[in-house]
């Protein structure tokens, strides 16, 4: 997963583990990581631990919204701004 979305494993291993202790299963801990190190990759974000805060946060009020559907949505409108 690291070597496709060109982030080191440590950092998929960590926001793996992050949505793991919120309670979400493997599956769902390691598509949210996914989105997490893709967020890291195409934002301002420093490090995947704010990364992960911030969608674990966006994920929680938005809902209705899929994790990579508000990682799409946080790019786009960083292109708009830049």
């Amino acid at each position: 997963i690291a070597k496709t979305l060109g982030s080191s494993t440590t950092d998929v291993i960590s926001a793996t583990g992050d949505y793991a202790r919120l309670g979400h299963t493997l599956k769902e801990s390691t598509e949210l990581a996914k989105s997490s190190v893709i967020l890291k990759n195409v934002s301002e974000y420093e490090n995947i631990d704010d990364a992960t805060s911030a969608l674990t946060a966006m994920t929680q009020a938005y809902q209705n919204m899929d994790s990579m559907d508000i990682t799409d949505k946080l790019n786009n409108i960083g292109k708009l701004i830049a």
